[in-house]
């Protein structure tokens, strides 16, 4: 009997360093596992925080590009009705010097005449996009380009 208690004791001595250190393995195990979920939550944070800056970032630019077609949009609205100001303007100076200087005494002979000089003198006023026309008039009458 003694014997058994004897290797009962032994075994249960021999098994308790093991089982202490399981219980050490273990718990060493759980903080690794603990530090590396802590390091992965740290990075998700810093990824979703790089994220929102990105996206707020794209949502500036975005703002930025409308405001830019915006403002390229007005100044083309303003750049087409400067030039339909100055091609009308052209157009009245060409006028007075063909009808004052150049045709005067024969469109004073030519009604029909005087009615093709205003069309052609309201075609030119309404439309820009004839405004090469009126620089090649101009730069044969007066040799300078607009």
């Amino acid at each position: 009997m003694r014997i058994l208690v004897t290797i009962i004791t032994f075994i249960l001595a021999a098994s308790v360093p093991v089982w202490s250190q399981t219980r050490v393995n273990t718990s060493k195990a759980a903080e690794a596992l603990n530090r590396e979920a802590d390091k992965a939550h740290r990075k998700a944070q810093r990824l979703k925080s790089e994220e929102l800056r990105l996206l707020s970032k794209i949502e500036r630019l975005e703002m930025a590009e409308r405001a830019a077609e915006q403002q390229i949009k007005e100044s083309q609205r303003k750049i087409d009705e400067i030039t339909k100001k100055q091609i009308a303007n052209l157009t009245d100076i060409v006028w007075k010097l063909m009808t004052d200087e150049v045709a005067g005494p024969i469109l004073q002979q030519e009604p029909a005449l005087i009615k093709q000089m205003d069309a052609m003198k309201a075609l030119l006023t309404d439309s820009p996009s004839l405004s090469p026309v009126v620089d090649e008039l101009m730069f044969q009458w007066t040799g300078k380009r607009i």
